[in-house]
């Protein structure tokens, strides 16, 4: 008896020690499932919220989700992109560079920055040769997860006159990052190119 009244404070103050441990991987463990909830929660809405935007006329609505977009939104990011890569003329092609500039995400920015910046002291060069590029029906657009691949026309105008025209493809790799849309790689193709990269991926 004597030998376990000595110890008996040892034995408590040890399972008292025990007992805050647990209630203390208790209070972790709880606040591990609430953090997660809120990061879930926070993911599921961003994922769930969208934008209606509403164009001209009579066109159906864009609905833009902070990850991804409807058809008709990213057709026409096709063709805005089409218009600004493939129609200019030397007086206004670096005006259109820098707008297509403007849909290069940072990570990849200072690539095409300089890629634009050769590509228009080159396109100065020659005065009298102007630029054309159109989508090309039919299907002109077609989707894959963040890539648009696009068949457009193009054609040189050479003074008064008009080089027959070529059928090109572009490939545009793309991510809407909280609403937006981001190119992050894009170029051109020529039909044979663009088959041998069907080709690859059967």
């Amino acid at each position: 008896m004597a030998d376990k009244k000595v110890f008996q404070p040892f034995i408590q103050g040890t399972s008292n020690v025990f007992g805050e441990n647990r209630l203390l991987k208790i209070l972790l463990g709880i606040m591990v499932v609430g953090v997660w909830m809120i990061y879930t929660s926070i993911q599921d809405f961003k994922e769930h919220q969208k934008t209606i935007v509403m164009p001209g006329g009579n066109r159906a609505p864009y609905e833009i989700r902070n990850y991804s977009a409807a058809d008709n939104y990213l057709f026409d990011m096709a063709n805005y992109i089409v218009y600004l890569a493939g129609n200019f003329t030397p007086s206004n092609v670096e005006d259109r560079f820098n707008i297509l500039l403007g849909l290069i995400h940072e990570s990849t920015y200072p690539r095409y920055q300089e890629h634009f910046k050769k590509l228009t002291t080159e396109i100065k060069r020659f005065k009298n040769i102007s630029h054309i590029a159109e989508l090309e029906y039919p299907d002109p657009l077609f989707t894959r997860e963040n890539q648009l691949r696009i068949r457009m026309q193009k054609s040189k105008v050479v003074g008064n006159t008009v080089k027959p025209p070529v059928i090109n493809y572009m490939i545009v790799d793309y991510q809407i990052i909280d609403g937006r849309f981001w190119i992050f790689d894009m170029k051109e193709l020529t039909q044979a190119e663009y088959a041998e990269v069907q080709r690859n991926e059967k």
